[in-house]
């Protein structure tokens, strides 16, 4: 049932088919520590099988939980919600400003309070609506909107530039849109459920810190997730900051929170380090060489946190697993450094091995690497990016 899965635009989505595939025959109650769009909770529903989510960015928390609403919301709920928002004006919204001053610098001032004027009358309109889950779903697909209108993309070496560039597409448009796909995605799978007689399994999904899980010791049967690939391999990292404009506009979080919470997200280029944890002598190799580069020093101490956060998820996720239970990390299995004129790899860093090495360290065992190639269908979407791409499937296992 990929339709459910699209139910707001998400970079770095988790393939439904692999989750289904790796969750087929897993023992539950299934965690995601790093839920992101909350595929694998939709997955494992669909399985029969009990899941949990947990994600440090309430965005992303919001759209795995109205993704979960559809599969039991009544079509004919939904389109009297929309059907109740009637004409979106009035109310107030102001863009964050930093993506604020690229209106200022290229004088269109007028554009930006029109999209501030758009943004503001459907959240306006969305308090209308009395059903909450109905409210929430309807919430997702304004954001949905909001991120096909305003593409943000980091530029540079990690130093925070970015490039926002905005769709010709009427944010109206992109908005109702949006909203009519959830009311067919939920007339479809509605018809599924009457049909097949399908009875998704609870899930529930929450915000909270991968690295430090509110959960009993030895309470969960199989851990399925994706983390935030390594900062160094492209330094542009900002996952709260390129999601901003949706964040304050549902109010989620505001301005100061998404600065501040910058330094919490695994991944990030401003994640802090505990100057106390020693790490596996590979990563410190690779600390040390962006260290002694010009152009990659700024990557060092980044990459440093990175591999500090998700070792620390790797000790909650043995933590809470069952004795004898196994776990799937899917990760980049590897990231190139290269010259930028004439393309020469300088170093190729192999990810998987380091995560081997992090999770070994925490006491889990390897079981099982699954390496899957994938077809980039954007071969400009970055340099050397014609070469063979590898994400990998890793299986730990925690000692009886």
């Amino acid at each position: 049932s990929p339709h459910l899965h699209g139910l707001h635009r998400y970079k770095a989505r988790f393939f439904p088919r692999l989750a289904r595939m790796l969750l087929h025959d897993a023992q539950g109650p299934v965690l995601d520590p790093f839920v992101g769009s909350g595929t694998t909770l939709l997955e494992a529903s669909l399985l029969g099988q009990t899941s949990l989510g947990v994600d440090i960015d309430p965005l992303s928390v919001r759209i795995s939980q109205a993704k979960l609403d559809l599969l039991d919301l009544d079509p004919a709920k939904l389109e009297q919600a929309i059907a109740s928002l009637g004409e979106p004006e009035g109310g107030a919204y102001v863009l964050p400003p930093w993506m604020a001053k690229k209106f200022e610098r290229k004088g269109e001032l007028d554009q930006q309070q029109a999209l501030e004027a758009t943004i503001a009358g459907w959240m306006n309109a969305l308090e209308r609506v009395g059903d909450p889950v109905c409210k929430r779903v309807l919430s997702v697909c304004i954001s949905d909107g909001i991120s096909r209108k305003f593409n943000v993309r980091m530029m540079g070496t990690g130093v925070g530039r970015f490039a926002l560039e905005i769709r010709k597409t009427r944010l109206d448009v992109l908005i109702r849109k949006s909203m009519q796909s959830a009311l067919h995605q939920a007339r479809i799978f509605a018809l599924l459920k009457s049909s097949y007689g399908i009875q998704p399994a609870p899930a529930t999904v929450v915000q909270g810190n991968a690295g430090a899980l509110d959960l009993d010791n030895n309470s969960q049967g199989f851990v399925l997730t994706s983390p935030p690939y390594l900062p160094a391999a492209s330094g542009r990292e900002a996952y709260l900051f390129s999601k901003s404009i949706a964040l304050t506009a549902l109010g989620l979080m505001t301005v100061e929170e998404i600065e501040q919470g910058r330094s919490a997200v695994v991944g990030s280029m401003q994640a802090g380090v505990a100057e106390e944890e020693s790490l596996p002598s590979g990563v410190d190799d690779l600390v040390a060489w962006l260290e002694q580069d010009e152009l990659r020093c700024i990557k060092a101490q980044p990459t440093r946190a990175y591999y500090q956060g998700l070792r620390r998820a790797l000790r909650e996720a043995h933590r809470v697993l069952k004795p004898g239970a196994q776990s799937c990390w899917v990760i980049g299995k590897e990231s190139v450094f290269y010259t930028f004129k004439t393309r020469q790899v300088l170093r190729r860093v192999h990810c998987d091995q380091l995560f081997v090495d992090l999770a070994e360290e925490v006491g889990l065992s390897v079981v099982d690497q699954i390496d899957i190639e994938l077809q980039k269908r954007n071969l400009n979407a970055r340099p050397r990016s014609k070469d063979p791409y590898f994400e990998c499937a890793i299986v730990l296992q925690k000692s009886t």
